[in-house]
């Protein structure tokens, strides 16, 4: 269900310039996912799952980029000034009961906000 929600927030195409960063990165992880998916050394299983993060991720960077200011949803939630730092901090401590004044606080907002 977190994968759909995630893949149902992107669009089904993004145009990634063939002479960009981002490409050759794209490029790079592609290449070495099809070595290590062909090969069989020892933690080829891991490599090809940790590559295919890395592709995720810098399609997640791409898009959010191509976006700018319009990003929506959680992504554009990630970016924003003021729930940024309410998401970091929710991240790095999970397991923490968060009170609404709590994030309010970190978000420089009322909470009624």
């Amino acid at each position: 269900d977190d994968a759909r929600l995630l893949l149902n927030s992107l669009p089904p195409v993004l145009r990634v310039s063939a002479n960009s960063e981002q490409a050759a990165v794209l490029r790079w992880c592609l290449d070495r996912l099809a070595r290590e998916y062909a090969s069989p050394l020892q933690g080829a299983a891991l490599m090809t799952e940790h590559l295919a993060q890395m592709m995720l991720v810098q399609i997640l960077r791409l898009y959010q980029s191509s976006m700018g200011t319009h990003t929506t949803g959680w992504l554009g939630a990630l970016t924003d000034p003021r729930l940024a730092p309410v998401l970091r901090e929710i991240h790095a401590a999970p397991a923490r009961r968060w009170t609404l004044s709590e994030m309010a606080g970190l978000a420089s907002q009322s909470r009624s906000t």
